[in-house]
């Protein structure tokens, strides 16, 4: 039968090419504006989902409690192929010492090529409420335990706005009270004695 798991975000930060060697802390939000360029960055602990289970579906949430835009936008999130250590993270390094291929994490190195997941963000976007990404099921698929994606066990996401969204800046939510949300649906994998046995 499937399973629903709700998985809070253990680690989330923000960095900004305006300050490219310091982070800037348990903030979780982007933007692109005539000031300065902002992505942000989530991860999970997906470690519990079994392995062998089928994911059917995933969505990534964030609680939007800031909005300083008059734009409809874009927003996209990747998966992140770097073992970064969030604390230490800018936007030149995903770690201490070592750089993003690209500045800001956009390398073909740093995460994927192509959004898992899009939101579109109206002009005048609801707020204090969650808003939903939707992903890309077989992406997902390959970050769980047995997969084949590097950070198999831990899902990490960069989400950053469409380039042309210039001068919109929308901030989802601070970690505090509200951390962003991975809302994964799956089937475990039968295991030995999972079946019914009916004698007449």
């Amino acid at each position: 039968m499937p399973e629903t798991t709700f998985i809070a975000s253990s680690a989330q930060t923000m960095f900004s090419n305006a300050t490219t060697t310091t982070g800037l802390g348990n903030w979780i939000g982007e933007s692109n504006d005539a000031n300065s360029v902002r992505r942000g960055m989530s991860k999970f602990d997906i470690s519990s989902i079994p392995e062998g289970s089928t994911i059917n579906s995933a969505t990534l949430r964030f609680y939007a409690n800031q909005n300083k835009s008059n734009d409809a936008r874009t927003a996209s999130a990747y998966r992140i192929k770097r073992l970064i250590i969030i604390n230490q993270n800018t936007w030149a390094n995903y770690s201490s010492g070592n750089a993003w291929q690209t500045a800001g994490g956009t390398g073909a190195n740093d995460i994927d090529t192509t959004a898992i997941g899009t939101r579109a963000y109206s002009s005048s976007e609801t707020l204090n409420e969650f808003k939903d990404f939707s992903l890309t099921a077989s992406k997902i698929q390959e970050m769980i335990t047995g997969g084949t994606f590097s950070n198999t066990g831990t899902a990490m996401f960069l989400t950053k706005m469409a380039t042309e969204a210039a001068d919109a800046y929308d901030h989802d939510g601070h970690a505090e009270g509200n951390p962003p949300q991975l809302v994964i649906d799956y089937t475990p994998l039968p295991t030995a004695g999972s079946g019914m046995f009916l004698s007449m």
